[in-house]
């Protein structure tokens, strides 16, 4: 209604693909140029661009953070503005807490008093009120009691009931789950449509449709998808529906709560049950669980057109990860193991995702309680070692498709199932060349995962604890570490908004300075340090000495004459040329005097000469001090390298809120610059400024004031970065 365009993917399971979204948002663009020219104005007008708003189910992106923050940053990089809105599940996974790129707009839950009962029921009363359906208020009242009882899983079955209620076709005094059970004992009047509907039932209980293609004929004399659809009016309570897509047709049920009650009350009708196959089932839970594993080994999911419903069981639908909201089959842990290993072979040896996510729910098993689940140490050894063995496969075996599992995903997967079987066999007594072995294959993994994505939070946290591990090995070998530990740490801190992560990221330097201080290295030399290590350590020390033997949650919390003393200690002779000692160095410059950019600039300075590894964000902040202190040249060649890195990899970095505005040298106002309109260059305002030199910087003409702007035309401007690169902005831009 505001007028931004919009586009709302349909609820079903699919794999979002940025390429195509990004084409379509092109060709809209193009085709909005084309009706202006043709409507008399310009042809080469350009119009700001209004941001897109994408609407997503939580089918697209649960348990899927990652891939969506690479989404939005594809969509950045063609040029495309647009928003995303996500519907999640009740549980968050961490990187929605990063407020500097998520935001949350409301928390919907089905709870209700009494007195909104009775104003949503004013409400609705004037639109029944047409239809002669109007409701007195007392019948409003004893609604609202009798579902805020008796209910199932939280408060859904209340707006479940409310929508039949409304229409007249459900009465109070009997159950709605005794309701849709007499409807689909009296109407599924055949074991193939019985069959049929429990299956749409269980997929739609884990809020997925149900392609069909996987509805079984079975011994029907006629198609059953036909008669399901003859007979889906006198279905109604089940509020079955059907949906098409691109030509493929999908069953579903409208809410997911009546997949659930259908479930449970077939569990109770033991005959109806046993017909179907379905004896041996233990409780409801169970029960449909049996109906999810019939389904997953159908043959039809081994072509290509139902190949994201079969990962779907190993990603979402037999999940195993109680710290991420699937504890769902944890008491029939077994089973659904098995289940997965028979699920048709192209499935499980030709997919990443498949490989990947069973290996995760094998990690997640082997850690519950012994006592509760029945998970032995010799269990824990076999799903361990299996965990490594799928991993390895969808490494070495399965060539990477696009849009596939990236390798960076399965490395940190990998070294985290290292580490584990590493604690089991300490646990069991296992050698020491054994455990030295286990450590060395998770730190080869988690440099490989490092390597490709040294911002991802994950991966971070999985190479410092690789790090720290070896660090507790080997005594002499600790502090080199432990230092470079405390260094990706303290990067990542700065980086990091996401206050969980920031937390958990300097619990991890709390036990890397425990381990630098037990190893006694601090005390080793009397007077100057003689290496660079030493230098490092005299500085980790001070730190934590001034609060009191704790590493800081941030290095913004150090007192400034700590840091002061610290800083000189760092400009020893000894420590001169060394990359680690020039890091460090950089991170107590910022936090000391955040603009004071010469000195930052001269410590980056010998880091991009001595270390060859530069992370992508200092490499960032290094292209921005070029620009703050007019070394554009340099500047401008940083940023094109940038460029192509933001094009080949998925890495995440952000502009520092003090380096976001070109400044005045020594203040935090923005420089004012001269600039020159020069050209357009695919399809985009580009201006010569008289401070940069050689090369062009866009803008948005519509921004100051004009249309367009003919070549040659002189305006003033202020200058914002982004991570591609500088950009003009008018004089009085709000700054924030």
């Amino acid at each position: 209604r505001a007028g931004y365009p919009t586009l709302v993917a349909k609820n079903l399971a699919f794999t979002p693909d940025a390429l195509p979204v990004i084409n379509f948002l092109t060709r809209a663009r193009q085709r909005s140029e084309d009706l202006e020219a043709e409507d008399g104005s310009k042809a080469d007008a350009r119009l700001y661009e209004t941001p897109w708003l994408i609407v997503f189910d939580r089918v697209h992106w649960e348990f899927r953070d990652a891939e969506l923050r690479r989404f939005l940053q594809q969509l950045e990089q063609a040029g495309r503005p647009a928003c995303i809105l996500v519907v999640t599940g009740p549980q968050r996974d961490l990187a929605y807490f990063d407020e500097s790129r998520f935001k949350q707009l409301e928390e919907l839950h089905h709870m209700l008093d009494e007195s909104e009962a009775l104003k949503l029921g004013q409400h609705l009363n004037r639109f029944l009120r047409t239809y002669g359906k109007e409701r007195p208020e007392w019948q409003w009242r004893n609604f609202q009691e009798i579902h805020s009882v008796r209910y199932l899983e939280g408060l859904a079955a209340f707006w479940v009931t409310l929508a039949f209620w409304l229409q007249t076709q459900y009465d109070l005094k009997e159950s709605i789950q005794d309701w849709i059970y007499s409807a689909f004992r009296n109407v599924a009047d055949t074991p193939e449509l019985k069959r049929a509907v429990l299956q749409i039932a269980a997929l739609s209980s884990e809020r997925l449709p149900m392609p069909e293609s996987l509805i079984e004929q079975g011994k029907s004399s006629w198609p059953v998808p036909l008669i399901l659809d003859d007979k889906r009016g006198d279905l109604a309570p089940l509020g079955i529906v059907r949906v098409s897509n691109s030509g493929r047709k999908y069953w579903a049920m409208a809410h997911d709560i009546l997949g659930r009650l259908l479930i449970n009350a077939l569990f109770y009708d033991y005959d109806t049950r046993s017909s179907l196959g379905f004896s041996e089932a233990r409780d409801a839970q169970h029960l449909r669980f049996l109906i999810l594993r019939e389904l997953s080994r159908s043959r039809v999911l081994e072509e290509a057109a139902e190949r994201d419903l079969g990962e779907e069981f190993a990603s979402t639908v037999f999940k195993v990860d109680p710290d991420h909201g699937r504890g769902s089959w944890i008491h029939i842990w077994r089973e659904v193991l098995a289940a997965l290993d028979e699920m048709p072979t192209s499935i499980r040896n030709g997919s990443r995702v498949f490989r990947h996510h069973t290996a995760i729910s094998r990690r997640r098993i082997a850690w519950l309680d012994e006592a509760a689940y029945g998970v032995s140490d010799v269990d824990r050894m076999a799903l361990l070692q299996r965990a490594v063995d799928d991993i390895k496969y969808a490494l070495q075996s399965i060539d990477r498709a696009p849009g596939d599992e990236p390798d960076v995903n399965l490395y940190n997967s990998l070294a985290n199932a290292y580490f584990d079987l590493g604690r089991v066999r300490a646990r069991q007594g296992a050698p020491a060349e054994e455990l030295a072995e286990l450590r060395r294959l998770a730190s080869d993994a988690t440099r490989h995962a490092y390597d490709q994505s040294p911002s991802s939070p994950y991966v971070i946290e999985t190479h410092v604890k690789s790090l720290l591990a070896s660090a507790e090995e080997d005594k002499e070998t600790a502090p080199r570490y432990c230092i470079e530990a405390l260094e990706i740490v303290y990067t990542a801190i700065r980086n990091d908004r996401n206050e969980v992560r920031r937390y958990a990221l300097s619990a991890l330097a709390d036990r890397a300075l425990n381990i630098l201080m037990a190893t006694g290295t601090e005390s080793s030399f009397c007077g100057e340090p003689d290496t660079p290590a030493k230098v490092l350590v005299a500085a980790w020390v001070s730190l934590a000495a001034s609060l009191g033997g704790r590493a800081p949650t941030s290095l913004d919390e150090v007192p400034p004459d700590v840091l002061s003393d610290v800083l000189r200690k760092l400009d020893q002779p000894t420590g001169a040329g060394n990359a680690q000692v020039a890091g460090l160095r950089y991170q107590l410059l910022v936090a000391a005097a955040p603009l004071d950019f010469e000195p930052q600039l001269q410590a980056l300075d010998l880091l991009v000469i001595t270390d060859h590894r530069l992370h992508p964000q200092l490499r960032l902040e290094y292209a921005l001090l070029l620009f703050q202190l007019m070394r554009t040249d340099e500047g401008n060649r940083q940023f094109k390298a940038l460029r192509a890195l933001w094009r080949e990899t998925d890495i995440f970095v952000f502009v520092p809120d003090r380096l976001r505005w070109l400044l005045e040298p020594g203040s935090d106002q923005p420089r004012i610059v001269k600039a020159v309109s020069a050209s357009d260059y695919g399809h985009r305002a580009m201006a010569r400024v008289g401070e940069f030199g050689r090369f062009d910087v866009p803008y948005r003409p519509q921004e100051f004031g004009a249309r367009e702007h003919r070549p040659g035309t002189k305006f003033s401007a202020l200058v914002s970065f982004g991570h591609n690169g500088p950009f003009l902005r008018p004089l009085g831009t709000s700054r924030h």
